[in-house]
């Protein structure tokens, strides 16, 4: 079963609160580890999930905002505490190499 599947599987809230200044890639490491530690709190065997495929396939949304800069930080585009971030499956645009 790959990431990208346990990941849409269901609508799972993260409630999560962030520190002041917290970024993107904090974020990313969040939802990192909430879900290593819930696959390894429930399942019986090993779930490898290839987080570097994840981020490549997928953007991470906020209120129809793409997060592109792992650098940008959460209060500036308005994500606080309670707020929904979901997944979205990166197109790729004819001519545009890996």
């Amino acid at each position: 079963m790959s990431g990208e599947n346990i990941l849409k599987a269901k609508k799972i809230v993260l409630l999560q609160v962030q520190q002041q200044g917290a970024t993107v890639m904090d974020l990313k490491h969040a939802i990192r580890r909430y879900f290593t530690l819930k696959l390894t709190r429930y399942q019986q065997t090993s779930v490898k999930i290839s987080w570097r495929y994840v981020w490549h396939a997928n953007w991470l949304v906020h209120e129809g905002c793409k997060l592109k800069d792992d650098n940008a930080l959460l209060a500036d585009i308005g994500i606080r505490n309670k707020s929904r971030v979901s997944f979205i499956k990166r197109l790729r645009h004819r001519g545009e190499s890996r």
